[in-house]
């Protein structure tokens, strides 16, 4: 097989051996185009095919974080992999993996993930129970697994919001707390909360106010000048129904602020006549899922993040 770098036109051909590798997680031209065509740290170099007289088989897409300096921290990530059924056992995902290992170590990469990219990823890590062998891939390699994380979803057709929501807002706003959509003044502060937490954030938050995303779909909670939290929906992947990110100043965290943030949130999606709120991924145990599973959000999907030391 020959492998090579990507080449423009060949846009339809990777969507086309992606659906047929990946059946149940189906991407449109257009996903495509603004995940990894139009990602920030995009090269050519790190979209490497596989083809067979022409015919293309399979296809890996790397990134190494921005510079070329090598650090003993300095991440990169394996954002899909993927080989059609009849070309697998071949050798091509291995071969795939060494170009995409060998592309991140000359960008200066110390390790490499799979695969919550910061900037835009299909899923956060290798997807479990759906393609069998698709973890072996990665382990045979030395990969381990780094973390497990979850995808939760929650219908919103009856959704309405808990009285003790109701009563938490009502004492917080007794002590002056104000909830709403957001408004030109809290677009900085925004920007810098998300900051606080990751420049992705940040990233997210600046793309959905610079499209002029409908001020609803992103909940604040303001006392006199501070802002102190937000959550925020349809700032990813052109989904509606997509909740998050959401955040809290760590000071104020246990004050209620965040689930009477996220059940604004909720409230808003159900007005707009969404059916379901759906995130693709927290840690299992972590606090933020807890949170979620009292408002009743439900586990969907699991995967397993992997990483590797590039030597």
């Amino acid at each position: 097989m020959e492998l090579r770098a990507y080449r423009p036109g060949d846009e339809a051909d990777l969507v086309a051996c992606w659906n047929r590798a990946l059946p149940r997680d189906q991407v449109s031209l257009r996903r495509f185009i603004d995940t990894t065509l139009l990602d920030q740290n995009f090269c050519e170099e790190g979209l490497i095919e596989a083809r067979d007289q022409g015919v293309l088989k399979g296809f890996v897409h790397a990134v190494a974080g921005p510079g070329a300096s090598p650090s003993p921290g300095k991440e990169g990530w394996i954002c899909a992999l993927a080989v059609e059924p009849g070309s697998r056992r071949r050798g091509v995902a291995s071969e795939l993996l060494t170009r995409a290992e060998a592309f991140l170590a000359r960008r200066g990469c110390a390790r490499a993930l799979v695969s919550p990219y910061p900037s835009g990823y299909y899923y956060p890590g290798v997807p479990l129970g759906r393609y069998p062998g698709s973890r072996e891939v990665f382990e045979r390699r030395g990969y381990r697994v780094q973390a497990m994380a979850v995808a939760m979803d929650l219908p919103l057709v009856d959704y309405e919001v808990p009285a003790e929501v109701s009563r938490w807002r009502g004492e917080l706003e007794g002590q002056g707390w104000r909830f709403g959509a957001i408004s030109p003044p809290w677009y900085v502060p925004l920007i810098r909360l998300c900051e606080s937490f990751s420049e992705d954030w940040a990233a997210t938050a600046r793309a959905a106010l610079r499209r002029d995303l409908d001020p609803r779909r992103i909940q604040v909670a303001v006392l006199g000048d501070a802002l102190g939290g937000f959550a925020m929906f349809g700032g990813f992947d052109r989904s509606a129904d997509r909740f998050g990110p959401m955040g809290v100043h760590r000071d104020l965290r246990r004050s209620g602020l965040g689930t009477v943030l996220l059940h604004e949130t909720l409230r808003e999606m159900a007005s707009q006549a969404l059916h379901v709120a759906w995130f693709l991924w927290t840690g299992e145990e972590d606090a933020a899922a807890r949170i979620y599973r009292r408002a009743g959000f439900q586990v969907t999907r699991r995967f397993a993040i992997y990483e590797r030391a590039l030597g």
